[in-house]
Formats: structure tokens, C-alpha cells, sequence
């Protein structure tokens, strides 16, 4: 996702504005297969990306660090410091986890933000034996899971055509939690693990309550 502005000059005044906020949420797979250095950018925002264009708006945004640095002609990451996973926007976590899954080898899909029934992620492996559709959800919480969000969960997969449910939180899962989720098919990734994880698969982070 990416919300940004484009700089140019008023030929009436001879002043810098920044008229046309830009928009732009588009999948990895189509971001990837794009050459940006053989495209009409503008075509390619509004057709491939979707992008929305406003035009005389007087927003401005701020400029923010980015959680990493990329090469995007190369489609890699060159740099990236170590984050904080409770000060991530909840979305963006969202995001981090798909890209997670993603360098662990599945073939992943973002769903979007409203309307997903509790399902974040689906992830999908090709393995005839062990492969099969699984449903993740990711919770930014600094307090621990408590058992009526995994219930809630149980019941989403159950109404679901996924083999099981992985439960992603930055906190931590009571006993009963833990034997709710053996019992339902249901794999839960607590802060720690999470951390784990990424720092394993190229994205560096920790978690640290302020």
C-alpha cells in the first residue's frame, strides 16, 4: 500500500504545490511483475496499480521512515532496521506476516481489510501429502490472548474449507488457550516465536512494551 503526493509548480504563481495525492494498494505479485523502467507511469498507476489520483487537493502528507529500504528496480530489500512490532500499524503487521509466510515458502493471500471474517491471510503449499488451504489471523496485543478471541477463531475455520487455522499474536497464550487450540486444529504463534520467525526469515524486529 502506498499513499503519497507529487511535487510540481504553479505556472500562474511560480510556486511549489503539491496537487495530486495518489493512492495505491496492489498485490506482490502484480508490483513484481512490473518493469519500471519500460513503463508509462501514469498508465500503470491508474490501470495495473488502481491507483486513485485527486487532483487540487490541498492535503499534505508527512514524510515517514519506512520499515525498509528497497530496491525496486532489483524487487529487493537493500537495508532494513530493527522494528518494533508493538508500534507497527496493525494492518502493516498483517502485511509483515503475509511477507513472512511468503519467505517461508507458501504461496500467500492478503485479504482485504474490511469484511474478511476474521481471516487475515490464507496460505496454500502444493505438497500433495501435507499441502492444503490454511487461514491465519494476526492480533497486535500487548495482554495475553484470552480464550473467547481463539473460540472466535475455532469458528471461523470450522465455517470454513481450510485444513486448519494459525492464530498469530505479539503477546502470549493462557494454558487453556493452548489446549483449546490442540484440540481444534489450530497452531498458535506467540510474540516470541513471532520475533523468531522473522528475524529467521530476513526481517528484523522485536518487541519491547513501553
Amino acid at each position: 500500500m502506498f499513499n503519497g503526493y507529487i511535487k510540481d509548480i504553479d505556472s500562474s504563481t511560480g510556486q511549489d504545490i503539491n496537487p495530486y495525492i495518489i493512492s495505491v494498494m496492489v498485490d506482490k505479485n502484480i508490483f513484481n511483475s512490473i518493469d519500471m523502467s519500460r513503463i508509462d507511469k501514469l498508465k500503470c498507476l491508474k490501470q495495473t496499480m488502481q491507483g486513485r489520483i485527486d487532483i487540487g487537493s490541498n492535503l499534505c502528507f508527512k514524510e515517514i521512515t519506512p520499515i525498509a529500504k528497497c530496491d525496486y528496480l532489483n524487487k529487493s530489500v537493500i537495508s532494513s532496521e530493527s522494528i518494533n512490532l508493538l508500534e507497527v500499524d496493525p494492518f502493516a503487521l498483517e502485511s509483515l506476516v503475509c511477507t513472512l509466510f511468503r519467505n517461508m515458502g507458501y504461496e500467500v493471500i492478503e485479504t482485504k481489510k474490511t469484511n474478511d471474517g476474521g481471516i487475515d491471510c490464507e496460505l496454500y503449499n502444493n505438497d500433495p501429502i501435507m499441502g492444503g488451504k490454511v487461514i491465519g489471523q494476526v492480533k497486535r496485543y500487548k495482554n495475553n490472548i484470552d480464550i473467547p478471541k481463539l473460540r472466535e477463531f475455532e469458528s471461523v475455520l470450522r465455517n470454513s474449507d481450510a485444513m486448519k487455522g494459525i492464530f498469530i499474536s505479539t503477546s502470549n497464550f493462557s494454558s487453556q488457550c493452548e489446549k483449546f487450540a490442540s484440540e481444534n486444529n489450530i497452531s498458535l504463534i506467540n510474540g516470541s516465536l513471532l520475533v523468531d520467525y522473522f528475524n529467521r526469515y530476513g526481517i528484523n524486529s522485536y518487541i519491547l512494551h513501553k
